[in-house]
């Protein structure tokens, strides 16, 4: 054992002898910052990437002031309690910040935009991250840097067309990746790029990103996203699933990288706190290659972000996990739904998921939606990824404590499914959320039922002390024929209209639970379904008059 894994070590067995003494915390100031720091973060982390200055438009001003006009600034009056800034990009180790990694120091550009990073280097002697820091100080909002496990945006990298966000880390460590630029293994593979974390270079790597970040930036603490993207180990690659050793690999990285943050934080007399996003499964985290609970169990981490592009386990089975470890707060992750975008044209769907639809409710009641049954289920709060410029401050005003009287749209399907077989071969086999996906639609014959669940946030009481009373109905698409019949919670639903192929069923409120409804679709004909979604609708009381 080396150095630095005895210092783990040592870390390790405190971080979880205070985990399960729980007690022996309050006692030592350290440990009593760190729960004020938690406290602070409050229940929105709003996770905004480094895009708005590697696609800085020509004709914006080089002032911090501009900068922080394109994003953050549209944090203000919002619900957003903390911000959570990603200064990489794209690739392993190449950043919008000057002081950690490989910088972005190089021309590039994209229509009318462009990469600013040397601009607001050379003329300002600053960068993206101590910008968005000073910003969150200004706003007394919780500041994390977000640095991503890895990222594959590089895929489309070959030999004869360079992609320029391929960084110097897998120029130099060719043989760290999980794949080969060519060859038969590469062919419509984009996430070839991912690096290996079998491999000690990849993980010093991440934890000298790590140590830098810490001691060059202010900030509160560090968010590690392994969601973007969940690739970690050639065995996954190549079709397999995580080993117990690679899994005992990654534990062991975060054993290290806790240690680092312990000591600088010491050494500043305030905590650096740790975030990790990961799937919401934890079946299939292990089978990429980590295992939370672990990282929990140890207190290695002080907040779990459990979620993705796809929902894959339901809300009130992650909350039973995350409650075994209860020092640990358990946010939901809240990423835009790439849904509307894929059907497109070609594919019949309810729309209502796109941040960047065209009907401009900006998807609120979808969010709403989510974020109301998640809290419902017991999740601490809300991480929202990748809701930028015009979206964001509609979505991010959606108060976590306070959805009630706000219109939803509980989608069956919230996100495409499809994007685990991204990463992980069959990585829909993990799904226990419905799928009633209109990328791929359910295939039914004569007969055929499909039961599945939804849980409702909606407080009816709440929002009927605003003067807000709901109107409710199921909306759902079929092809091929519409003799389907709906039950929810067991009684049949009458139908109702129907607009085209978008059929309509009538839903009494007293039929909706708060907490998880029972649904049945039966086909009572060959038919494909499309799509399935439960509309909360609120008008103002005609005794009352509407907020």
């Amino acid at each position: 054992m080396n150095r630095l894994q005895a210092t783990a070590a040592v870390f390790a067995a405190v971080a979880t002898a205070q985990f399960q003494a729980g007690c022996g915390m309050s006692q030592d100031p350290f440990e009593r910052k760190r729960a004020e720091m938690v406290e602070k973060t409050g229940n929105c982390i709003w996770n905004t990437d480094g895009c708005d200055m590697l696609y800085y438009p020509t004709n914006a001003p080089i002032t911090e002031e501009a900068f922080v006009a394109r994003r953050l600034g549209k944090s203000r009056g919002t619900k957003v309690t903390a911000i959570s800034y990603c200064p990489l990009s794209s690739g392993f180790g190449y950043f919008t910040a000057r002081k950690a990694g490989d910088f972005m120091d190089f021309e590039y550009r994209n229509g009318m935009n462009y990469n600013a990073a040397p601009v607001f280097a050379r003329k300002l002697g600053t960068d993206a991250l101590e910008m968005a820091s000073r910003f969150a100080r200004r706003e007394n909002k919780n500041f994390f840097v977000s640095i991503r496990m890895n990222d594959t945006h590089d895929g489309s990298h070959s030999a004869k067309h360079p992609h320029p966000f391929f960084p110097p880390f897998k120029k130099l460590h060719k043989d760290c990746l999980v794949g080969e630029m060519e060859g038969p293994g590469r062919k419509g593979v984009m996430t070839w790029t991912s690096v290996d974390y079998s491999h000690a270079e990849v993980r010093e790597a991440m934890k000298g990103y790590v140590r830098e970040f810490c001691e060059n930036y202010d900030i509160d603490g560090v968010e590690l996203d392994f969601n973007r993207h969940a690739m970690y180990f050639r065995s996954t690659f190549k079709g397999g699933v995580a080993s117990e050793a690679e899994i005992a690999i990654m534990t062991q990285l975060m054993r290290e990288i806790r240690a680092i943050t312990e000591r600088l934080g010491r050494k500043r007399g305030r905590p650096y706190l740790l975030l990790a996003r990961t799937d919401d499964s934890i079946a299939h985290d292990r089978a990429v290659g980590y295992d939370p609970t672990q990282w929990m169990a140890e207190g290695l981490i002080d907040f779990w972000i459990a979620g993705g592009y796809t929902r894959i386990d339901e809300y009130e089975d992650v909350v039973a996990v995350a409650r075994r470890y209860p020092k640990v707060k358990l946010f939901a992750s809240m990423d835009e739904s790439r849904t509307d975008g894929r059907c497109g044209k070609k594919r019949p769907f309810i729309p209502g998921r796109s941040v960047w639809a065209s009907t401009g409710d900006y998807a609120v009641p979808f969010y709403a939606a989510c974020i109301s049954a998640a809290m419902y289920a017991g999740f601490d709060g809300i991480w929202h990824f990748n809701i930028e410029e015009s979206p964001m401050p509609h979505v991010v005003s959606l108060d976590p404590l306070d959805t009630e009287g706000v219109d939803k749209r509980y989608y069956a399907t919230e996100r495409d499914p499809g994007d685990l077989n991204w990463h992980l071969k069959d990585g829909v086999r993990f799904l226990k959320t419905p799928v009633l996906d209109p990328v791929r639609p359910r295939k039914m014959t004569t007969g055929d039922t499909y039961s599945f669940r939804l849980t409702v946030g909606d407080d009816f009481a709440a929002a009927a002390r605003k003067g807000k009373e709901p109107s409710c109905g199921v909306r759902m698409i079929t092809t091929g024929s519409d003799k389907v019949s709906v039950r929810m919670n067991g009684e049949p639903l009458p139908r109702d209209a129907a607009d085209g192929n978008v059929l309509h069923f009538a839903v009494r409120k007293d039929l909706v639970r708060r907490g998880r409804n029972e649904f049945e679709i039966k086909a009572n004909a060959p038919l494909s379904v499309h799509d399935f979604v439960l509309d909360i609708k609120y008008a103002a009381s005609p005794h009352q008059e509407a907020n």
